[in-house]
């Protein structure tokens, strides 16, 4: 805590730092063990049990997290402006880390489809061009 009076501002590892102290010490319990029990008059030291942490449960999804998705999803699917606003999300430092790797797995499948196309698009050139000049020959 004295780094914290230094300029008002703690670092990041400070903070987990200081946090993570805190998450040990509500695990440990103490436990009194009598005096006349044979594991006190050994070790005089008290005993630490740690408990499992506490798991809070959702009630369900928020209209805002939801609204927020739904929106980014809207805009992706606008033709060029959606490849822009994915690369303004993935270059933006308020992007959640979910959204960042929604936009990099919907890159990734962008990617793919429009290999396919490609190459489906060549195979059509090619067995067309043969199929053309075989008709043409037919022809003549």
């Amino acid at each position: 805590m004295e780094e914290y009076g230094k300029n008002g501002k703690m670092s990041l590892e400070e903070v987990l730092e200081l946090y993570n102290g805190q998450e040990d010490e509500d695990k440990k319990e103490d436990i009194d063990i009598p005096e006349d029990s044979q594991a006190a008059q050994e070790t005089q030291v008290p005993v630490h049990i740690e408990r499992k942490p506490v798991q809070r449960k959702r009630r369900g999804a928020s209209f805002a997290e939801a609204g927020s998705w739904f929106q980014t999803i809207c805009w992706i699917n606008i033709p060029v402006f959606g490849f822009f606003y994915m690369l303004v999300l993935l270059i933006r430092k308020k992007t959640s880390r979910h959204k960042k790797n929604f936009i990099i797995g919907y890159i990734m499948y962008k990617a793919l489809v429009w290999l396919l196309a490609i190459v489906f698009l060549y195979w059509l050139y090619k067995t067309g061009i043969g199929f053309i000049d075989g008709i043409l020959q037919y022809v003549t």
